[in-house]
């Protein structure tokens, strides 16, 4: 009997241990928006003179807006449908000096693919899409390094603790880390820090090249809500890139009025001549989509032109059968 009690203690003491379960699509449900702090510190080599070679730094923020998701019964995965809005600030740079500057004020689509049926190791459900590679780059370890750190060749959602795999857990927080290197001159490194209850906090990257740019890419989660991007109201006349595209044979096309206007949208082919009108209107401010079908066109190039009081701009997008 005092066996059974001094194993009960024990198995107590070990529960809270297998509660500990790490989330990393624990933010990313539908009507939610994620906002990521970015930047991008980079440096040449210190004896890199060569200014045919430039490098693109942008400084900003990532909103992340989770559309819906979806469920394919036959493949068992979930993809879960982004729209992502860029903000900040482009340079871009060779060692000497800067070459341009840019405002970046975009929005586009994108996606994440949860294989919800697989369990590869303690890991479970493989993640691939925004924020997450598909695969880790892994290297055979440099003879003379035994501190680097090789855990998986891909990224899941749910990760439970404890497991027979090697986490780096440091109290509330688990960090991933991977990293690929030829052993003398490149050298690659991802790390995910993800807590219990605040899931992925931060994703960093960064690239050493002996023999030219090398520079360190920072995610931060700063701000989780339930702002829908798609229903404020424009403060100018904007028109983005289709998704997906490519595509067959249906796309979206998503646009914004700042205030009520003639509307046109017109697809043309590669030689310019119009194809199909999608819209013709006046349109109340606000944001709207419209969806393009290239069932009874071929494959190939087309534009699609939105003309707006002075406003006019283009986009290419590529019908794929």
């Amino acid at each position: 009997m005092k066996y059974l009690i001094l194993l009960l203690f024990f198995l107590s003491l070990n529960l809270p241990l297998q509660s500990q379960s790490f989330d990393l699509l624990k933010d990313y449900q539908p009507g939610q928006s994620i906002v990521y702090q970015f930047d991008r510190s980079a440096s040449p080599a210190g004896f890199f003179q060569d200014t045919s070679s430039i490098i693109n730094i942008f400084d900003g923020t990532y909103r992340t807006y989770i559309d819906s998701i979806t469920f394919n019964f036959n493949d068992s995965i979930k993809t879960y449908h982004l729209l992502i809005h860029k903000v900040g600030t482009e340079i871009i740079r060779n060692v000497n000096r800067i070459i341009s500057s840019r405002n970046i004020d975009t929005l586009y689509g994108s996606s994440i693919k949860e294989f919800v049926n697989v369990n590869f190791r303690s890991g479970e459900h493989k993640i691939k899409g925004w924020l997450f590679p598909d695969t880790v780059n892994q290297s055979p370890r440099c003879p003379e390094d035994s501190t680097i750190f090789y855990p998986y060749s891909n990224y899941y959602r749910f990760y439970h603790f404890p497991s027979a795999d090697t986490f780096d857990i440091r109290g509330d927080t688990l960090l991933l880390t991977n990293v690929a290197t030829d052993c003398f001159d490149i050298g690659y490194t991802v790390r995910l820090r993800i807590t219990i209850n605040d899931g992925l906090l931060q994703r960093s990257n960064s690239l050493f090249n002996f023999f030219d740019w090398s520079y360190s890419d920072v995610f931060n989660k700063e701000e989780v809500s339930g702002l829908n991007i798609v229903n404020q109201i424009p403060e100018q006349f904007l028109l983005y890139q289709n998704y997906p595209n490519p595509f067959n044979p249906i796309t979206t096309i998503k646009y914004s009025i700042p205030k009520t206007s003639n509307i046109s949208l017109v697809v043309y082919d590669v030689l310019g001549r119009e194809i199909t009108t999608l819209v013709n209107e006046e349109k109340l401010s606000g944001n709207y989509t419209v969806q393009f079908n290239g069932s009874n066109f071929s494959s190939g190039v087309y534009f699609y032109v939105m003309r707006a009081d002075n406003f006019i701009d283009t986009k290419k997008f590529i019908l794929l059968k």
